[in-house]
């Protein structure tokens, strides 16, 4: 009974963890709670995933009252670049509680949501990216966005740094007399310091005097990533589950010693002995049951396969 026991845990404990292991994760960058999309306007999508790059997703349009009613299809089966523009439709009542869902192809059954956003008919709130302190990993693929003035034709942009803006670092060139559509993907260099004080900077070819400023953000390092973070969440929580599984096979391996023991004990008129090279153990009930060498060994055992599956 006690190998039957372990056995049928087994091949639950293994499965779990190869779930937990292969999960993919996708956490959402942006929108965030309280962005504010112009219809009609060029808007980004961006999220951190722990999935291959190769991986398909897919996004929808969707209101948080009423998950999983596709108001408006984004982009279908597209790889996990991680960020991607999109202009939210002008046929859309304007609202508060807009969501975009993000759909793995490998786990169709396992939607992830956005934060809460803000549709609108006009321009004068909308949000452009990067916001206020967003944070971005160095490698990581973004999209900057900002306000077009129609008189200025073609931008150049670039990556700054300081503390001041009106004496800033040039950190490197994001490009160089591009249309003035106000947006573009970036790839943010992977080899760029840590640091909270950085900004795009975008100015007419024409008139050099004619910038315009992001909001400050910040760069985080490689190794300190939310993709390193989620996947190191993962672990935890198969660790976790193994804990929990390890726990309920113990527990049910010594209610069946104290099962086995109780018969034995009764079949003997009530006597039983306890040899000096014998085992203890608890059970569920916390009753004392004794646990032969033999079946010490192969608990043993069971506890070192445990471990190598971890």
């Amino acid at each position: 009974m006690l190998f039957r026991s372990i056995w049928l845990v087994l091949p639950v404990l293994s499965a779990s963890l190869a779930y937990a292991a292969q999960k993919e994760e996708y956490i959402f960058t942006a929108p965030l709670d309280g962005d504010v999309i112009t219809a009609g306007h060029t808007a980004v999508i961006s999220w951190n995933s722990t999935a291959s790059s190769s991986a398909l997703v897919s996004f929808y349009l969707e209101t948080d009252k009423d998950e999983g009613n596709v108001l408006y299809t984004i982009a279908t089966s597209i790889e996990n670049t991680g960020a991607i523009t999109w202009r939210a439709p002008t046929n859309v009542s304007e609202g508060d509680d807009f969501v975009i869902s993000l759909i793995p192809e490998a786990d169709e059954d396992h939607p992830y949501y956005s934060e809460s956003f803000s549709i609108s008919n006009s321009t004068s709130s909308t949000t452009y990216y990067p916001t206020e302190g967003q944070k971005y990993d160095a490698g990581s693929t973004m999209v900057l966005t900002w306000k077009v003035d129609d008189n200025v034709q073609y931008v150049s942009i670039y990556l700054m740094q300081g503390n001041n803006i009106h004496a800033l670092q040039n950190i490197s060139t994001v490009a160089t007399a591009i249309e003035n559509t106000g947006n573009i993907g970036y790839i943010i260099p992977s080899g760029t310091a840590m640091g909270t004080n950085y900004y795009f900077e975008i100015v007419s070819v024409n008139d050099t005097d004619t910038v315009v400023y992001s909001q400050k953000f910040t760069v985080i390092s490689e190794v300190t990533s939310a993709e390193t973070s989620a996947a190191a969440a993962s672990a935890a929580s198969a660790s976790s589950l193994a804990a929990k599984t390890i726990s309920s096979a113990i527990s049910s391996t010594s209610a069946v010693s104290s099962s086995a023991l109780s018969s034995a004990t009764s079949s003997s008129g009530g006597s039983s002995s306890t040899t000096s090279s014998s085992a203890t153990a608890s059970s569920s009930t916390g009753a004392a049951v004794e646990v032969s060498p033999k079946g010490a060994a192969s608990i043993l055992a069971f506890f070192w396969m445990i471990l190598n599956l971890l």
